[in-house]
């Protein structure tokens, strides 16, 4: 995931026009226009302030997120198998201590 991720910052595999196009907002996915859908990637424009780039999947043993901050170049993987745990709410938690504030504790 950490070298998809780091590809997807330079010009090897997409233009920086066709990166443009896949981590822009394209359709809106929910009704107060927070999260869109662009090419592949969830875009939430406006993350405290960055544009946040991610997609989630899973099956039946385990769920993972992916979440990219493009602007600044950050990126992290939360995969689990547990079912008690959100990754979501493990992913929300990093970005807000990498923005500098203090996520809510979570328990599954």
């Amino acid at each position: 995931m950490l070298r998809w991720h780091r590809a997807l910052l330079g010009d090897k595999i997409l233009s920086g026009a066709s990166r443009e196009l896949l981590f822009s907002a394209h359709v809106p996915e929910d009704a107060d226009g927070v999260y869109h859908y662009g090419y592949g990637w969830s875009v939430v424009p406006n993350y405290d302030g960055k544009k946040l780039v991610w997609h989630n999947g899973g099956g039946y043993f385990s769920r993972a997120e992916l979440w990219r901050f493009p602007e600044d170049g950050t990126a992290f993987f939360v995969a689990t198998h547990d079912p008690r745990v959100e990754p979501y709410k493990i992913a929300d938690g990093l970005a807000l201590i990498l923005h500098g504030k203090t996520p809510e504790p979570v328990t599954p």
